[in-house]
């Protein structure tokens, strides 16, 4: 999958982030896989991003503000269809 992910720590005037392809992510029983369509990050993604709070991962992908489609979900809680929309509403 293509994502954009913090390369390193530093200012965001420097462009820290890069875009490039990871291994796409498996759906298990629980969850649901979401192909994210646009993505915002908030001032704590910042924060991280210039290494004003650690990283917990070695590639750390930001932003948790969503707008997605369905790609693949569990079975279990399941009550869509394959394609429909979900907005991401966590504070």
């Amino acid at each position: 999958m293509k994502a954009a992910f913090l390369s390193s720590a530093q200012s965001i005037a420097k462009k820290p982030l890069v875009v490039g392809d990871l291994p796409k992510p498996a759906a298990d029983s629980e969850h649901v896989l979401l192909r994210v369509r646009a993505c915002g990050v908030c001032r704590t993604d910042l924060h991280i991003a210039e290494g004003e709070l650690p990283e917990k991962l070695s590639r750390v992908i930001l932003g948790h503000k969503l707008s997605a489609k369905s790609w693949r979900a569990a079975r279990m809680i399941w009550r869509q269809e394959r394609g429909g929309g979900f907005v991401d509403w966590r504070n």
